[in-house]
């Protein structure tokens, strides 16, 4: 379904957006990195360092937490150790809830932007 809606243009697309907004959770805005992917963590044997933050900006810390465990293609034993040590307690069902949506969300966008990439590198590349 989510590709399918995404596909077929605004209507259907932003129903789906609202809908997985409408499923988060009441959380704090930080400054999030929104590109944890595991090649932007550098471990130099001491220190554990976090680059490229071009895509940096205010957001929830869910759009960070779910967008690593998709990224680095978690399972759910491995979501439910992070989502536990970040907020301190197991996950209740409306955090799991905002997690699958955020997910959901973040996946969106990695494949928008793998369409906009396309376009762009064969705009330059004949």
């Amino acid at each position: 379904m989510l590709g399918r809606a995404c596909h077929r243009g605004a209507p259907e697309g932003w129903a789906l957006q609202r809908e997985l907004e409408g499923a988060q959770i009441p959380l704090p805005i930080v400054f999030g990195h929104h590109d944890l992917l595991p090649g932007n963590f550098l471990d130099d044997g001491e220190r554990l360092w976090l680059i490229d933050f071009e895509y940096a900006g205010f957001g929830t810390t869910m759009f960070d937490i779910a967008g690593a465990t998709a990224n680095a293609e978690m399972d759910e034993a491995q979501s439910e150790a992070l989502l536990t040590a970040y907020f301190d307690m197991k996950p209740d069902e409306a955090t799991w809830r905002a997690f699958d949506a955020m997910q959901g969300r973040a996946l969106i966008r990695e494949a928008m932007w793998a369409m906009v990439s396309d376009i762009h590198l064969a705009a330059r590349w004949p």
